[in-house]
């Protein structure tokens, strides 16, 4: 009997183990990947395109603040002494003359008339 004949309707198919009965038969699955919603590639560039472009700023970001903290470390850090405080010393004559003498020549050099001209200082300009 030949393998490939079909028997008759009423008699049942008998099948070798190479053989796939022909109901079966599993379809054929495409392997290769179907872009899904016809234009998803190029929404895939634009995430990527932005998501390097987020990845660059953070590392900017990253990369000033290690700056900065490298330069304010490298700074010299004064602490003050802790010292006991100075209670204020006695005015002596020599140092009341000298404060005398620099108030007289401050007071001096002080010129009204260049420093405020009459027209500046009438009632009017004054909104008096």
């Amino acid at each position: 009997m030949d393998p490939n004949a079909t028997p008759p309707a009423n008699q049942p198919q008998v099948f070798n183990a190479n053989q796939i009965p022909p109901q079966q038969i599993p379809p054929q699955q495409n392997t290769q990947p179907q872009p899904s919603g016809g234009g998803s590639s190029g929404g895939n560039k634009k995430k990527l395109i932005i998501g390097g472009v987020v990845a660059g700023v953070v590392l900017l970001l990253i990369l000033a603040v290690i700056l900065v903290v490298a330069s304010s470390s490298n700074s010299p850090v004064v602490q003050e002494a802790e010292s006991e405080p100075q209670n204020p010393q006695p005015a002596t004559t020599i140092g009341i003359e000298q404060i005398n003498n620099s108030i007289s020549q401050d007071l001096s050099a002080i010129d009204d008339a260049r420093d405020f001209p009459e027209s500046q200082l009438t009632d009017d300009t004054l909104g008096l």
